[in-house]
């Protein structure tokens, strides 16, 4: 049986590189904030973009965060360690923790670090024909059942982020009173270049949001920007409806804030999508090579448009088809469905 958390340990929880596996494990994160004790120190190792998100208000503003990158900053927390939630599901991360001595050690048991653990969860598996493999879920789900296995009970599992007023009060200047009080849509463009995970054009989807009398508001992340210079061609270029981020892009609390105040906001599969959901908004989600069973929670505001294609879910970052069929999963969904369930 494993090692019960009590809340007066010196804890470190190791937390996800992406920013939507770090969304959706917010609610085990908000549980353990709301436990420690005030005397013992809490702290979250994770990409600075987190604690941007959570570091100075709401729910887990006691904590400590931590750098990911800044190796000196993760030793030492692991050091003053007495125990340490690994989230990231990566070898490296339990031979860091058991290498810097940390008495109990919790996590999946996946990636061959099995025997660097003291407490340690098989993930679920499931079995087709002749083959196994791990069984897909939400990975929100996972984390849940890590946090119960050592004594840490979730309040609720939606995952939330709390809008603060600086967020609104920028994004509102940015936008501009006129816009910012209009019927208006977010659509994040972004991608990485030559990403399969990347729709092939969303100019259609953005010139019928247009027709239909929305304004649009186009997002994507640093060093995405040719993406909005790819929408942005004529006759939208042109059009004072439609506003693209870029200098400087969408930073995550901008984000936060479009995303509960638009009517609706469409998105391919990726970590701002979960961004937007945690605010409130109404997300359409495109999904091409990527498995929908793996986000399948908390979609009562959210629509899922996945496409077809006999060689998904690959979950490729280039695509390796060729001709006709390139990204055909993204282009088999129809603009008019992504329209109508945007417009509905």
């Amino acid at each position: 049986m494993a090692t019960q958390l009590t809340g007066n340990e010196r804890l470190v929880v190791w937390l996800p590189s992406w920013l939507g596996d770090i969304v959706m494990a917010e609610p085990l994160l908000a549980a353990l904030s709301a436990r420690w004790s005030k005397d013992a120190q809490l702290t979250f190792i994770a990409p600075r973009f987190a604690a941007s998100l959570w570091g100075a208000a709401g729910e887990l503003e006691a904590a400590t965060w931590v750098d990911a990158k800044d190796r000196a900053a993760v030793d030492a927390a692991l050091r003053q360690a007495q125990a340490v939630v690994l989230l990231r599901n990566s070898f490296r991360s339990a031979w860091r923790a058991w290498r810097a001595g940390v008495p109990q050690r919790i996590g999946f048991a996946r990636d061959g670090r099995r025997a660097l653990l003291t407490d340690s969860m098989v993930p679920a598996r499931r079995r087709w024909g002749t083959k196994a493999g791990l069984l897909v879920r939400p990975f929100g789900d996972d984390v849940l059942d890590l946090g119960a296995m050592v004594g840490v009970f979730a309040a609720r599992t939606q995952p939330r982020i709390a809008v603060l007023p600086d967020w609104t009060a920028r994004a509102a200047a940015r936008l501009g009173p006129v816009l910012w009080k209009s019927d208006f849509a977010v659509v994040n463009v972004g991608g990485r270049a030559g990403s399969a995970k990347a729709l092939p054009d969303w100019s259609p989807i953005v010139a019928g949001l247009l027709d239909a009398g929305l304004h649009v508001v186009l997002v994507t992340g640093p060093g995405e920007e040719a993406r909005l210079d790819q929408v942005l061609s004529e006759p939208l270029a042109a059009d004072a409806r439609c506003v693209a981020w870029r200098d400087p892009v969408c930073d995550l609390g901008e984000l936060a804030a479009l995303g509960q105040r638009c009517r609706v906001a469409l998105t391919t599969d990726g970590g701002p999508r979960h961004v937007l959901a945690a605010v409130g908004a109404r997300v359409i989600v495109l999904f091409g090579p990527t498995d929908p069973h793996h986000t399948a929670a908390h979609l009562e505001r959210t629509v899922s448009l996945v496409g077809a294609a006999p060689c998904g879910p690959c979950h490729l970052e280039r695509c390796n088809q060729s001709g006709a069929d390139i990204q055909r999963c993204f282009r088999s969904i129809p603009i008019q469905e992504v329209l109508t369930a945007a417009l509905s």
